[in-house]
């Protein structure tokens, strides 16, 4: 049997992820590299702050991820992932979002076939915060929000 407190936390789960499509679907992400943490700015209103791994795939391989950023690979010059990933994705816009509920994991569908993975790498803490405006909106963690 469910308890009423799983179905509660189910429900706020789905209003949530409804949410987050109806905001995001359409709107363009940047990402940006601070002193701490990853910033994901989702259209005007959106703002994704985190310190969780983060990749962008593409159809063969990842294109770039987080852990990259300021390696330099035998480069000449250290990976720049908010530089890539602009220059990957820059113009493109949201198809679709999921949460994976067991996870709390992010996964960003873009118009370009590139997808953007947020990764929860915690079991304890939360690993992004989602803000409205300025106004928070959810946490995300194991288990969803």
């Amino acid at each position: 049997m469910v308890s009423s407190k799983t179905k509660r936390a189910v429900s706020d789960i789905n209003k949530f992820e409804c949410k987050l499509r109806k905001h995001c679907t359409g709107a363009s992400i940047k990402v940006r590299k601070l002193e701490s943490q990853w910033s994901f700015e989702i259209g005007s209103t959106i703002r994704i702050d985190g310190w969780m791994l983060w990749r962008l795939v593409g159809e063969s391989c990842i294109e770039v991820c987080s852990e990259d950023h300021g390696h330099s690979f035998g480069l000449p010059d250290p990976v720049d992932a908010e530089e890539k990933f602009s220059d990957l994705a820059g113009g493109s816009k949201i198809k679709r979002v999921e949460l994976m509920k067991p996870t709390g994991d992010l996964t960003f569908h873009l118009s370009n076939g590139m997808w953007l993975e947020l990764i929860v790498t915690s079991s304890g803490y939360e690993n992004w915060v989602i803000s409205e405006g300025g106004e928070f909106l959810a946490a995300g963690m194991s288990g969803g929000i």
